[in-house]
């Protein structure tokens, strides 16, 4: 049997689909299972015991109907009869890449927004995506994320690590880091807030990480603290950041793509939100983590990309003693 699922987007996109995949792999273990993915991000599965190959479409593939139908057609010469297209990106050019595939059967993705009646909040997106499966959610689906981490990425950020001198263990793991300015809290607070370990939480250091792309971030903390931290900013691979977190005493995340590496290795989280709702995309798998967000603001969470309000209050009201706190208690809870 052969299927092919398709999700667009990045991290947390792609891995707040994987316990779908786990469904799949469970009730049809001797399927081959294809996932496409835009060309940037197939390694995010990397490693993974749910797909079989991982497909990469390059954007003027992906902008064009004629291009996805191509595709479609070239992923079914490759894989052969496809029995199931899971598509998780529906729109005309994903209905095109299907056409290509004239699979047997297609479940289509519907985002659900509604608040749940059984719950009175919004259905988390890792529900949202099991839902996918004719007659609704399986009773005990596995809604743990998935995230490879291979011996030698352990490896590797040891020793990244210990040769600057941080003890993992005993690091608060801090990430800056958000795709927009409205999923950031600012640099001043953050630096105000690694001056409260550095002070009044002993035996734990600040750690940044990052990716190459937010030097700019942690160039900004540092001038706002103005002396250097302990910092991995640009210096893991995706595997590494979630060895590092894992690892971690806390990751103090956004809720942004790091935050699904950190839930799906079981990493300790404080998960700092503001327009983006916690009950659809923060930690959902271990009820010890928390989410530090400031409902009593009539727009929060607004799920937008940029404040209307202008001053994104929910990021710069955000208080270090609030962040501070869950710190400690997510400490406690162990």
């Amino acid at each position: 049997m052969n299927i092919v699922v398709l999700r667009y987007g990045g991290l947390g996109d792609i891995l707040l689909a994987t316990p779908l995949l786990k469904v799949l792999k469970q009730h049809f273990s001797a399927a081959s299972i294809t996932f496409v993915t835009e060309s940037g991000n197939t390694g995010i599965l990397k490693n993974s015991t749910l797909v079989t190959s991982t497909i990469g479409l390059d954007k003027e593939t992906r902008a064009s109907l004629q291009g996805s139908y191509s595709k479609g057609c070239s992923i079914r010469k490759n894989v052969g009869k496809v029995d199931l297209y899971v598509n998780l990106q529906p729109s005309l050019k994903s209905i095109a890449l299907g056409f290509g595939l004239v699979a047997g059967a297609t479940w289509t993705f519907k985002k659900d927004r509604r608040i749940q009646a059984a719950t009175g909040k919004v259905r988390h997106a890792i529900d949202d995506f099991l839902n996918v499966i004719p007659g609704g959610i399986p009773l005990g689906a596995d809604r743990r994320m998935e995230f490879v981490i291979p011996q030698d990425a352990k490896s590797n950020s040891d020793t990244i690590a210990n040769n600057l001198d941080i003890d993992i263990a005993k690091s608060i793991v801090i990430n800056p880091a958000g795709t927009r300015d409205i999923n950031r809290w600012p640099p001043e607070k953050l630096a105000e807030f690694i001056n409260w370990i550095d002070t009044d939480l002993p035996g734990y250091t600040p750690v940044l990480i990052g990716g190459p792309g937010d030097v700019w971030l942690e160039e900004a903390i540092i001038s706002n603290l103005g002396r250097p931290i302990k910092s991995l900013v640009g210096k893991l691979t995706l595997q590494e950041l979630g060895a590092v977190m894992q690892a971690s005493a806390v990751t103090v995340t956004g809720d942004t793509g790091p935050l699904h590496i950190a839930a799906a290795v079981g990493a300790r989280i404080v998960c700092l939100s503001g327009a983006a709702d916690p009950d659809r995309t923060g930690p959902s798998n271990n009820p010890l983590d928390l989410v530090v967000i400031n409902r009593s603001l009539p727009c929060v969470p607004c799920q937008g990309r940029s404040c209307k309000r202008g001053d994104i209050a929910c990021m710069t009201q955000m208080s270090v003693e609030s962040v501070a706190n869950a710190v400690e208690r997510r400490i406690k809870a162990g």
